[in-house]
């Protein structure tokens, strides 16, 4: 992964508090993390009970329709132009939820005319249609008459901002934006969109998370990662010990209250674990200087090690070599660090191939 463009990207794409990405196996398992997810953002930026539900319905709809409407493509097409991608961004009291899913051309038309209608009716205008759907009891395949997208726009309070882009082989790749709240966080444009799905492409981004990682979002999405991340890997174990050593490296070395950024993705040596956060200048060379040291060992050096400093025991001056060697002796490749000007820090990215 190029790391020194990490930094660029995560600025202009990731502008928010807390902001999680999602493109691995998409699985039903999945919706209680993202209920929790949201119910944590909304807390964090003191949200009330009412928002809690709006968010939480917002992100399980718009995740499940990814699961119930995307179709079968075949593996190049899934991986590329047609990847299926979730997002959710958060600033205060306002809240983006992206989904991006692939549609046959049949189905692309009736799909952008059903939202042009859905956004041109007011809030009980968008009841009365509701109602007379539950009625009318129909069963397509978009869910009888749309209800879904109908009740999230009633509980969004805004238009559901649509794109389709074609992407070959008969079908149409499908970006839906649902906003809620005010003019806190700027609204994603379709180039923005475009651009972050390139992004996931090219970096093979599985899941990502920015933002300050509080005990609960560790636990939610270590579920996450313990689930098939990436069909057929069967890494859970390896890809939960990279995250929370990560995040404690991060909690260790980072500036006081500064929003952490990590990764996971595909490498064609394994996955590529990245985080990254801001730090004073004097502990990122402290830290560069470590790694330097510890890919100069070899595996069985690396492994006395960490047998040695006996994990869990450390005053916190010695965390930062514990989780570094936890992360060494699991590496296929030397650690690389990137360390990148921010003001009076540095933005210190670590990429860990595993």
């Amino acid at each position: 992964m190029e790391l020194s463009s990490l930094h660029s990207v995560h600025k202009a794409l990731f502008s928010g508090t807390s902001v999680f990405l999602y493109s691995g196996s998409f699985h039903d398992e999945h919706t209680a993390q993202l209920i929790s997810m949201g119910e944590q953002f909304v807390n964090q930026a003191k949200g009330d009970r009412a928002l809690r539900n709006k968010v939480g319905f917002l992100m399980v709809e718009s995740y499940q329709n990814i699961i119930r409407h995307r179709t079968r493509l075949s593996e190049e097409l899934d991986r590329n132009a047609g990847r299926s991608m979730f997002l959710i961004r958060q600033q205060d009291l306002s809240f983006e939820v992206v989904a991006v899913n692939a549609v046959p051309d049949h189905e692309a038309g009736p799909l952008s005319k059903l939202l042009e209608n859905v956004n041109q009716l007011d809030p009980e205008q968008l009841k009365r249609m509701f109602l007379n759907g539950l009625q009318n009891d129909s069963s397509s395949k978009r869910g009888g008459a749309g209800l879904g997208l109908i009740e999230m726009a009633r509980r969004s309070g805004h238009d559901l901002v649509h794109q389709m882009v074609n992407v070959g082989a008969d079908h149409q790749r499908f970006a839906m934006r649902v906003f809620i709240g005010n003019d806190d966080l700027p609204r994603f444009s379709d180039g923005d969109i475009d651009e972050l799905h390139e992004f996931v492409v090219a970096e093979d981004i599985l899941l990502l998370c920015k933002g300050r990682c509080t005990e609960e979002l560790r636990r939610t999405v270590v579920e996450m990662i313990s689930k098939d991340l990436d069909e057929g890997a069967q890494r859970p174990i390896t890809w939960t010990k990279c995250y929370l050593s990560a995040t404690e490296l991060m909690s260790a070395v980072g500036k006081k209250d500064a929003g952490s950024l990590f990764l996971i993705g595909r490498s064609d040596r394994g996955h590529s674990v990245v985080f990254g956060i801001d730090m004073d200048p004097a502990d990122a060379i402290e830290l560069e200087s470590t790694i330097d040291m510890l890919n100069g060992l070899n595996e069985a050096q690396l492994q006395e090690r960490y047998d040695t400093a006996v994990p869990g025991q450390q005053q916190d001056g010695e965390t930062r070599s514990v989780v570094l060697l936890d992360l060494a002796r699991r590496k296929v490749a030397p650690m690389q660090l990137r360390r990148i000007p921010n003001g009076d820090s540095e933005f210190v990215v670590v990429e860990v191939i595993v």
